[in-house]
């Protein structure tokens, strides 16, 4: 009878044993469900945020696409100013040139004039 007595409590011993392992064991499953879900929701974040790196990355690209264009059309507006200065220049030259030929012709028809008034007063 005293063995069994030992035996049952021995039984009973490894029943509440049994019993605290599961619960620890219940516990440790419950903290794995929450760390998973916090898992699951960082790795949504992180897959939104790639998501926004990307999109961030194309509008940089974009950018720097534009930001080339407008250069290279810069630099095309600024050689295209710079011959149509030369072209002022030039016009503005010529127009120089244009008025110094006038200013010397009517110096030679003042002279002319002068002269028929001349020839004129000594003829009359």
């Amino acid at each position: 009878a005293e063995d069994n007595k030992k035996l049952d409590d021995y039984v009973k011993d490894l029943e509440d044993s049994l019993k605290e392992e599961k619960a620890a064991n219940d516990e440790l499953d419950e903290e794995n469900d929450k760390l998973k879900e916090e898992t699951d929701k960082l790795n949504d974040a992180l897959a939104d945020q790639k998501d926004d790196m990307e999109k961030l990355a194309d509008i940089i690209q974009d950018l720097e696409r534009d930001v080339a264009e407008a250069d290279k059309d810069n630099k095309d507006l600024k050689d295209e100013n710079e011959d149509l200065k030369d072209k002022l220049d030039d016009a503005v030259q010529q127009k120089q040139d244009i008025l110094g030929m006038c200013t010397v012709w009517c110096a030679y028809f003042v002279l002319e004039i002068r002269m028929m008034v001349r020839t004129a007063d000594i003829v009359n």
